[in-house]
């Protein structure tokens, strides 16, 4: 039964939508909050070496920077929607965008490693909750007939903010100073903040005042936290040949086991579990989970695979990332349009078929290819990305309870970022792995090593050059083979996610 404490505070009757220009700021400064807290998921990440060399560590004590961030979120996410219950969806959202503004510009002043990444938890535990309240507070002020319009609005900064983070990381490092990639948040806060005090402020929900429950949040840091360490120190570490990976793999599952018992029994869990038993709602965000998590991993690899194999600088790696984003852009509204017009699994179903078509592309991959080639492929994926993003959560928030919306937006929030990082880690490791095994099949089938080496040294090349030259020859072949491979998963998962998606009921009956 719940106590007098538990009761909600009296809130004024929700106003009108928002029209004309006023819907336009207020649209505009919570999805630009949101495009800020998703671009700082990628933005340092092309910055690390430099931000290492300024700081006087290794880069790989560097990478630590990108991870307190993501675990710091990770954790959060979890949690917006008991906040927003209990503080109200938009003091949550303004405080954590002010705390984020705070964060950034202490991450741009720090002089220590240790500094940065007590920094980068801060922004990360402020930045999460602003996830998935941007989609709560854009369905509030929005009149009901426009709803794929505000959820379009969050797709889009979701699928394109990760995207231009290394681009625009990669370009203010090399013609300003690392330290500008985390000065550049705190203007667009200024921006924003007044303009969601003013605008906003009237949609405020209801507070709830209940007990913490502690043990919900120390269960969910530790298993959290010990499995983004293990992803992202799996590969250096020969992953379960480790016994630290081993450890933390031990950690992981039995603080999972636990965090699931304790958050579905108690009677006010930080984490509302119950949702997922709603059918409507956990289908949707287990096939969007792996949608996205396909997407942002996919959009990992090409930069690496063009930096490391064909020797791209991040810039023109930055450009064949580029047409994505124009492309997610022009295909959001459409999708938004096209949702309201017919069966959502249509436009799902064909938007991991297109992305499975762009998988087969990308198996055509060559060396021999130019910019434009490699281009292409990111240009079709961003109408796959739009239609699966828009309609997958569409459907999902709409099977849930209007008072769940912040709760279920969260979770939905956790497991895309969740899926997204088991995603990047395997498909890195996948790749590594799969081009050390084709460089030991291509020197096997290597028929005569000498004469190749007697040709190349009959050109004017030493011995030592000649080996060099050879050496490096393989190793393009042997990359390039594990890449193309890698994308042969990625149109078999897309082809079975088109075929899955029929199992769900329409999304006017998931809202029964």
């Amino acid at each position: 039964m719940a106590s007098a404490s538990d009761a909600p505070s009296l809130a004024p009757p929700i106003p009108a939508p928002l029209k004309g220009f006023r819907l336009f700021l207020a649209a505009f400064s919570v999805s630009l909050s949101y495009f800020l807290v998703m671009l700082d998921l990628t933005v340092a990440n092309v910055a690390v070496p430099h931000i290492a060399g300024s700081l006087g560590v290794s880069t790989t004590q560097g990478t630590l920077i990108i991870t307190s961030y993501a675990i710091a979120e990770a954790i959060c996410l979890p949690l917006s929607g008991w906040l927003a219950k209990r503080f109200g969806t938009v003091q949550t959202f303004i405080f954590g965008l002010i705390g984020f503004a705070i964060a950034s510009a202490l991450c741009g002043m720090a002089r220590s490693l240790e500094a940065i990444i007590v920094f980068r938890v801060f922004q990360g535990l402020c930045g999460a909750p602003m996830l998935p309240l941007c989609q709560t507070m854009l369905l509030r002020i929005f009149p009901p007939e426009k709803a794929g319009t505000a959820v379009a609005l969050s797709v889009m900064t979701a699928v394109i903010g990760p995207i231009l983070g290394p681009i625009v990381g990669g370009w203010i490092t090399d013609n300003y100073s690392w330290r500008w990639v985390f000065y550049l948040n705190v203007p667009f806060v200024l921006l924003s903040v007044p303009l969601v005090m003013k605008l906003l402020m009237p949609f405020e929900t209801a507070k709830i005042k209940s007990r913490i429950d502690y043990v919900g949040i120390i269960l969910l840091a530790i298993w959290v936290g010990a499995l983004q360490m293990m992803l992202d120190m799996g590969r250096d570490r020969d992953w379960f040949h480790s016994p630290v990976i081993v450890t933390l793999g031990l950690v992981t599952l039995i603080g999972l086991i636990a965090f699931l018992i304790w958050e579905w029994t108690d009677d006010q869990p930080v984490v509302d579990l119950r949702i997922l038993s709603n059918r409507g709602y956990s289908m949707p965000v287990a096939i969007l989970s792996v949608g996205y998590a396909v997407i942002i991993a996919t959009s990992v690899m090409v930069p690496l695979w063009l930096q490391t194999t064909m020797n791209y600088t991040a810039t023109l790696a930055g450009y064949v990332l580029a047409p994505m984003s124009v492309f997610s852009i022009i295909a959001v509204p459409l999708a938004g349009r096209l949702a309201h017009k017919m069966d959502s699994r249509y436009l799902i179903s064909g938007g991991f078929l297109w992305m499975a078509l762009v998988a087969f592309v990308r198996i055509q991959t060559n060396t021999d290819m130019t910019l434009g080639w490699f281009a292409l492929p990111q240009l079709m994926q961003g109408m796959a990305s739009a239609f699966i993003m828009l309609s997958l959560t569409v459907m999902a928030l709409g099977a849930v309870k209007p008072h769940q919306i912040a709760s279920a937006a969260g979770l939905l929030a956790f497991f895309r970022v969740l899926t997204m990082a088991i995603f990047v880690s395997g498909m890195t490791s996948f790749w590594e792995y799969g081009g050390r095994v084709a460089r030991s099949e291509t020197v096997a089938m290597m028929d005569d090593k000498q004469a190749a080496l007697d040709t190349l040294a009959a050109h004017g090349l030493t011995m030592t050059q000649a080996r060099l030259v050879i050496e490096r020859l393989v190793e393009v072949q042997a990359s390039t083979m594990s890449y193309v491979n890698l994308f042969s998963w990625i149109l078999a998962i897309s082809m079975l996610a088109s075929i899955l998606i029929w199992v769900l009921p329409k999304a006017h009956q998931a809202k029964k």
